[in-house]
């Protein structure tokens, strides 16, 4: 479980240097990339990722790799994504960095090569479940026992998700498939309960939005405004650890700990 301390280190470093940080990356050199939203879970990985990732870390689905890019630069890193161009912009934000375009479900490492996997949209996505299992059975062939995942995804239960993806996964469907493959989770924040400014137009338009797949959904304006807001992002840590609000929440980020077994 978390320390006292590590829970501190999660909430209460400044937002706003992580997201200035952040944000200055995607504008010069990752628009296209850009998660559109100021309170998007993966700020907190990214600072999860800041804050305790230590030794040889792999992000599979790294994208642009700006996530990748906050891990301790002492640390020896790869990444792999299947977007090449994705790829390119990678490099010039981790250039110590391996980086390659690979099957997800065929990785080119050996048994027990890191510490730490993170995995940032990708087990909870609309991928099918024979994927996904491929994804996390190489995921921990090459994990060391005792190593950690990091995982950041979209809540089913979330009104704009899961009642029309039924590939995606609520908390428990998580916790299962993890749990599959020795994986135990340690510590899950529900990101962001806020409703999205779509939730209060008239339910028929409410609907056919949310059946398309389309990031505006999930937009909370305005997000850029509120994580700036003394104490709020703090807020929405502590509460997002509580079973309710973290079934009701927009995303997970969850930290598990691989058995070896």
């Amino acid at each position: 479980m978390n320390t006292g301390s590590e829970a501190k280190a999660e909430s209460f470093e400044r937002w706003p240097e992580t997201i200035r940080r952040i944000s200055s990356k995607f504008n010069s050199g990752a628009r296209k990339w850009w998660w559109g939203d100021h309170l998007d879970g993966r700020f907190l990985l990214a600072k999860i990722a800041r804050s305790h990732v230590r030794g040889p870390v792999l992000d599979i689905g790294c994208c642009p790799g700006i996530i990748l890019s906050e891990v301790d630069h002492g640390s020896p890193k790869a990444g792999l994504d299947v977007d090449r161009q994705a790829l390119k912009a990678a490099v010039a934000f981790n250039p110590d960095a391996f980086l390659a375009a690979a099957d997800w479900g065929e990785l080119p490492f050996k048994d027990n090569r890191f510490s730490v996997i993170i995995l940032s949209g990708v087990i909870c996505a609309s991928l099918p479940r024979e994927v996904k299992d491929r994804i996390l059975s190489e995921a921990v062939r090459v994990l060391k026992p005792g190593g950690q995942v990091l995982v950041f995804d979209i809540n089913r239960d979330h009104w704009a998700a899961g009642r029309f993806n039924p590939v995606l996964l609520d908390h428990s469907g998580l916790r299962n498939l993890l749990a599959g493959y020795g994986l135990e989770i340690e510590n899950t924040v529900g990101w962001n309960p806020l409703p999205s400014v779509v939730w209060f137009l008239p339910g028929p338009l409410k609907r056919k939005i949310a059946a398309k797949n389309h990031r505006y959904k999930y937009f909370f304006i305005p997000s850029f405004l509120l994580p700036r807001i003394p104490g709020l992002p703090d807020f929405l840590f502590r509460i997002g650890r509580t079973p309710l609000f973290r079934h009701r929440a927009k995303s997970f980020v969850v930290r598990a700990r691989y058995s070896g077994v």
